[in-house]
């Protein structure tokens, strides 16, 4: 694991829709269908560990330096 990013959404965090928000803005912001994103760990923490394939981890914060979230 190299860099961490920090992500707020505004959506409570109950029966996983806190979770669903940050995978969908981590999809839109970049380009991915939000099958390509899952979070491995900390589901019911506020600090979770997301996956996303079908990009390395240089391009997601390429990508991520072009997105304003």
């Amino acid at each position: 694991m190299g860099d961490t990013l920090k992500l707020s959404v505004t959506t409570a965090p109950e029966k996983g829709k806190a979770n669903q928000m940050v995978i969908d803005v981590l999809a839109q912001a970049l380009d991915l269908p939000r099958s390509a994103i899952s979070i491995v760990r900390g589901e019911t923490s506020t600090t979770k560990l997301v996956e996303i394939s079908q990009l390395s981890e240089a391009e997601v914060f390429r990508w991520l330096d072009k997105t304003v979230l």
